[in-house]
């Protein structure tokens, strides 16, 4: 092998600077054992007002130019915003259901499905999108797939891992297992619970996942450095059960966070949803000292998706078959509208829709 030879003398020592593989992994921002110095990140990630590096500046601007959809017919599917829906392209490949699509870069989407593959796909004119690659992540689903600043996404589902990948060189940069780590008396670790379910990028390069231990955590994804490990959604408590049987105790306190999603353009503060019918607000101002300001019991059963509509606005929807606006600076209800069926994904379109 190539390091066999290295360690034989047989293939010179190559200084890293001069390494040009190595130099295109540290480029996308995935190799050092410390953080990025601001200086770094601007050079890797372009202004601190981009699209890579402030996600949700973006995410509440204006509506968007393209709608994608990830189905459950094993495809991507992209409709014009701006003209009554029309469908656009089609993105065949994945083999199984397909759980979340992001836009990467702006002229490509990322995917991720239940046959364990993220996928980039080319947006374009054609009826049928060309994939441009696609990487065999672990023998597990993989349930969420977010873009990150220097040619990054993060992946995560039921491996109970999240990983970073570089899409320059489709090379694992990390595995981080932290969501795993419940203690061994753990009740959510005897119950198996570490699922990743959401990954958002809040800002820099920073991380926040959630899962279905009920929490959710930050990381550097620089360095794979946990920064914080938070739970705001403590389950249904006595409304599920009562007594000390332990039939009750994962019932009582299960409450897995199924999605997470930016309320202001700077990353400073987040909303997430959960099994348990809450949604907490969060303040994130400060990744080292996060606070829930507000928990809102917000429906009859399990929050499925949620996403702000406005810099106030918050949509939630969920299994009780409603979809609901809140203002999530004071918690109050503004308006509620009764749905054929579950609501499992929102998408802002700006103006009032």
């Amino acid at each position: 092998t190539a390091s066999q030879d290295v360690l034989a003398g047989r293939v010179p020592d190559i200084d890293p600077v001069d390494d040009k593989e190595w130099m295109a992994i540290v480029l996308c921002g995935g190799a050092g054992d410390r953080a990025d110095t601001a200086e770094e990140q601007r050079a890797h990630y372009g202004p601190a007002k981009s699209r890579e590096y402030s996600p949700g500046l973006f995410a509440l601007r204006g509506g968007p130019d393209i709608v994608a959809v990830a189905g459950v017919d094993y495809t991507v599917r992209t409709f014009d915003a701006k003209d009554g829906f029309r469908p656009l392209q089609i993105f065949e490949g994945h083999l199984m259901q397909v759980n979340c699509v992001d836009s990467y870069r702006g002229k490509w989407l990322v995917s991720a499905g239940d046959d364990a593959t993220v996928r980039k796909w080319r947006l374009g004119p054609e009826e049928y999108g060309e994939c441009e690659l696609t990487i065999w992540v672990s023998p597990f689903a993989i349930k969420a797939v977010c873009s990150l600043p220097g040619h990054r996404v993060a992946c995560g589902g039921l491996e109970k891992a999240i990983r970073i990948i570089s899409m320059a060189t489709g090379m694992l940069l990390h595995v981080i297992w932290g969501h795993r780590d419940e203690p061994e008396d753990s009740i959510l670790r005897h119950e198996g619970c570490g699922a990743v379910y959401c990954l958002l990028h809040l800002r820099g390069n920073l991380l926040v996942s959630s899962a279905d231990d009920s929490s959710i955590r930050f990381w550097d994804v620089d360095t794979a450095k946990c920064l914080g490990i938070h739970v705001g959604h403590h389950g249904y408590g006595a409304d599920i059960g009562s007594g000390d049987a332990r039939q009750f105790e994962l019932s009582r306190t299960f409450a897995p966070v199924w999605r997470i999603c930016h309320l202001s353009g700077d990353g400073d503060f987040i909303a997430s949803g959960s099994y348990d019918r809450t949604v907490c607000i969060w303040d994130t101002q400060n990744v080292l000292a996060v606070t829930v300001v507000r928990r809102i019991l917000a429906a009859d059963s399990t929050i499925m998706c949620l996403c702000a509509v406005s810099d106030r606005h918050l949509a939630t929807g969920g299994c009780d078959m409603e979809v609901k606006v809140w203002d999530w600076k004071t918690g109050e209800l503004e308006s509620k509208t009764k749905t054929r069926g579950f609501a499992t994904g929102f998408a802002p379109l700006g103006g009032n829709a």
